[in-house]
């Protein structure tokens, strides 16, 4: 790296719970591997001209904790009851 060179860092995620601006970082990663792979030269020259940093989750074991919690409240919500039954609709989840 030379001076003056660009350099960019996008950190999605502070909390687990944060997921789309995880899932966004995620996609940029494989958007950048992908056109860098098929040639794309506006891509080649971003890779290899930029100091490029992604961190998708900064806290990855709370994004772990938060998915098997929201996991469990919709494995409740669904499974096992009867309409008379249900629980309050968790996490903005609606039943039509």
């Amino acid at each position: 790296m030379s001076a003056g060179e660009p350099e960019f860092r996008y950190v999605a995620g502070m909390h687990g719970n944060e997921v789309l601006g995880r899932e966004l970082v995620l996609n940029l990663m494989q958007y950048l591997c992908t056109e860098y792979k098929k040639g794309n030269q506006r891509i080649v020259r971003l890779v290899t001209e930029t100091r490029i940093h992604l961190l998708p989750s900064m806290n990855p074991d709370g994004y772990e904790f938060a998915y098997a919690k929201v996991c469990n409240a919709l494995k409740q919500h669904c499974v096992g009851f009867t309409e008379q039954q249900r629980p309050l609709q968790p996490l903005g989840v609606f039943v039509v």
